[in-house]
């Protein structure tokens, strides 16, 4: 844990991974219409739910790690490779499952067959996205 435990003796990578934790579990919880805003805020978490709602929060605290891990290595070498994959899917995955009609009515056929996809193999789609985000940490850690 040498890197990592040096990355976060700033204090900026801290404060980076609690704002990107909260936002996108903020944003993956509207989503998966766990958090409603109107007429009042309420959390509403039925016990179907479960499963979603403990992806929202391990994708969400994965991907503020790995995000600001990637930001510190950025600062620190300008020229290393950078990937936002896993926090990529994990984000297309919440959103593809839920805005599926709005693509296709916006977009046509094309991103319709994607986000049935998407919608189709969500589960798989999310163990990849996590199982992703774990790499993109072991391999920030190994460098």
């Amino acid at each position: 844990m040498g890197s990592i435990s040096s990355v976060f003796r700033n204090w900026k990578y801290y404060l980076l991974t609690a704002v990107i934790t909260i936002v996108m579990g903020i944003t993956l919880s509207y989503l998966y219409q766990m958090i409603f805003f109107s007429p009042y805020f309420t959390v509403y978490v039925p016990s179907s739910s479960y499963s979603d709602l403990l992806y929202v929060v391990t994708v969400s605290i994965l991907s503020g790690t790995t995000i600001s891990l990637n930001m510190s290595r950025l600062f620190r070498n300008r020229s290393s490779g950078i990937g936002f994959t896993g926090s990529g899917l994990a984000l297309l995955s919440g959103i593809c499952s839920c805005t599926a009609f709005i693509l296709v009515s916006f977009s046509g056929g094309v991103l319709g067959i994607v986000a049935a996809f998407f919608t189709i193999y969500e589960s798989q789609v999310r163990i990849i996205s996590i199982v992703l985000l774990l790499i993109s940490i072991y391999f920030i850690y190994r460098k």
